[in-house]
């Protein structure tokens, strides 16, 4: 899928070393190669000093089952200690251990599916806390950019690589359909509107490079207030304040993250963060990432490193208000040939959850790693762990819920339940549940995809688009939208669409786009496209209850 989908690879490149880049919603790191080492060791360091165990007690179903003092044995799937317990799992069943505190177990598995309910309600969208900022909205009346042909983007992987000349507009349609063109625009990304002004980011290329810089201007487009180059990375509406993401250098690594307070104009940063540009062997490298903004807390990722091959990395998150006061959550260490770093993060409740892990290969797979539940002040550290060395067994996405008290982490792992019935001797579900609370595993009906995207939490499937909610809901918000437009057709074949994206519910419509491409001569070394060229984009709004959506632009 930061989000992720959605990820920030740190670059650092060594002689006969190659360079791969890596993007996510939420940032860019790099990946450097180094000698092989023995398998990885970890050592995590809470807020308040917990040091690493020497003896470490297996558990089964909660109760003491043997002790070692030989760490790597937990990773070693033949352990006698747990022999007896995978061989009553399904065959294929993978093989995670967790760790709760000191204690650490493998993982409880339940055949009780966790059920997926759909509901039709799509007003239940407007109370969703994430938000397509595709659009903005003020009284009535939704913004949106207007596109044109020559201003499309060439992607890959599903990140912007470039973006090309052509007009843009800032439009606006209100609820009668009377549709208005602000001001000419070159943005790219997010529109945000506090107060009386629009936040968003513009592209230009500068020396044969695309910078992005954040502006704003009033509804006219006048007025203009420059911040800089960097990425709008969260929005408080309810105390009126963006989250800027400030970038410089070579690699666009992260110089500052500055807080805007829209009621007044203030800016404040909370930076300087610059340290290394991660090129340059034996440099101490310092890189940081935004990784979250919830309740009134930024959280932040720092990367470390001494710049040399031998040298392990470490991972300090952070939560900063935005006054400045610093708290630091955990320390993480890691000592594998590819960097580890924190890849999704969300807070619910007093509790922040986690993957953290890394990518490695031409293809930058994700090498799976662990997700971790840790509370606010550092404390009570809980973590799921993928022992299948060279095989991940699952994603680096997820979504939170809360049931019945229950905290519920779904993540993309095949879950195998015995059925003697079945030819394969099992039956398969693409999401694996997660209870935080009990440390068991659950097979979910949900669709196949679950992901963090940047355009929401979503769940996708069988031509649904879903957003879930907190509570459980999982409420439908594109079914078959296909049957809801007129199919683009054109002399000149395109290899994929539509495709629906930007979905965004007010006041009874639906809003989203429909996109044709197709996929340009470049390919990787399995002779697959690597780049895609949007040969047409459609917007739309549907009113609940019709059979017909009405176009609002289209190139």
């Amino acid at each position: 899928m930061k989000k992720r989908l959605g990820s920030i690879l740190i670059l650092m490149m060594f002689i006969c070393v190659m360079l791969f880049g890596y993007e996510r919603a939420q940032g860019q790191e790099a990946v450097y190669h180094a000698e092989e080492k023995e398998l990885s060791k970890e050592t995590q360091e809470p807020a308040g000093g917990a040091k690493k165990q020497e003896n470490v007690d297996l558990v089964e179903d909660q109760e003491v089952m043997e002790e070692t003092d030989d760490a790597e044995g937990l990773a070693d799937i033949d352990n006698p200690a747990f022999e007896e317990y995978w061989a009553a799992l399904p065959e294929r069943q993978p093989r995670v251990l967790l760790k709760y505190g000191e204690e650490i177990f493998p993982a409880k598995y339940s055949d009780e599916v966790i059920d997926i309910a759909y509901t039709d309600d799509l007003s239940l969208l407007e109370e969703m806390e994430w938000t397509n900022h595709s659009y903005a909205y003020r009284d009535g009346t939704v913004y949106y950019r207007q596109y044109h042909a020559g201003g499309s983007e060439l992607d890959r992987s599903g990140r912007v690589d470039s973006v090309t000349g052509g007009k843009r507009e800032i439009a606006c349609v209100n609820q009668e359909g009377e549709k208005t063109e602000l001001f000419q625009d070159n943005g790219w990304g997010d529109i945000y509107l506090m107060g009386e002004r629009l936040y968003m980011t513009e592209c230009r290329k500068e020396n044969l490079e695309w910078k992005f810089k954040i502006y704003s201007v009033d509804r006219e487009g006048n007025d203009r207030i420059d911040y800089g180059i960097g990425e709008i990375r969260a929005v408080d509406e309810a105390r009126n304040l963006l989250i800027l993401e400030m970038q410089e250098g070579r690699h666009g690594l992260v110089s500052d993250i500055r807080v805007v307070d829209c009621s007044n104009g203030d800016c404040t940063s909370l930076g300087p963060f610059l340290k290394g540009d991660g090129w340059n062997e034996g440099e101490e490298f310092v890189q940081w990432s935004f990784e979250d903004y919830q309740d009134g807390w930024i959280y932040l990722s720092c990367l470390r490193s001494d710049g040399t091959k031998e040298s392990d990395h470490t991972t300090e998150l952070y939560a900063v208000s935005p006054e400045g006061v610093w708290q630091k959550v955990i320390t993480l260490t890691s000592d594998e040939i590819f960097i580890e770093s924190i890849i999704q993060l969300e807070v619910l409740g007093d509790r922040i959850f986690f993957t953290y892990g890394g990518y490695d290969g031409r293809e930058q797979w994700y090498q799976g790693g662990k997700m971790i539940s840790i509370k606010r002040d550092g404390t009570d550290y809980k973590a799921i762990e993928d022992i299948d060395v060279g095989r991940p067994t699952y994603e680096d996405t997820f979504f939170l819920r809360q049931d019945a008290g229950r905290t519920l982490l779904y993540f993309e792992m095949s879950y195998f339940v015995a059925d003697e019935q079945s030819e394969s001797g099992d039956e398969r579900y693409f999401v694996t549940v997660w209870d935080v609370d009990t440390g068991t595993l659950y097979p979910s009906a949900a669709p196949y995809t679950v992901c963090s995207g940047v355009n929401g939490i979503y769940i996708a499937g069988e031509e649904v688009c879903a957003i879930p909610d907190r509570s459980g809901r999982i409420v439908k918000a594109a079914d078959h939208l296909d049957d809801y437009i007129e199919i683009w057709r054109t002399e000149d074949d395109y290899e994929y669409g539509p495709s629906f994206r930007n979905l965004y519910f007010r006041n009874g419509y639906l809003y989203f786009t429909a996109e044709y491409g197709t996929w340009t001569d470049d390919v990787d070394w399995l002779d697959r496209p690597i780049y895609r060229i949007r040969m047409r984009m459609e917007g739309y709004r549907l009113k609940l209850g019709e059979d017909k959506a009405e176009l609002l632009y289209a190139y």
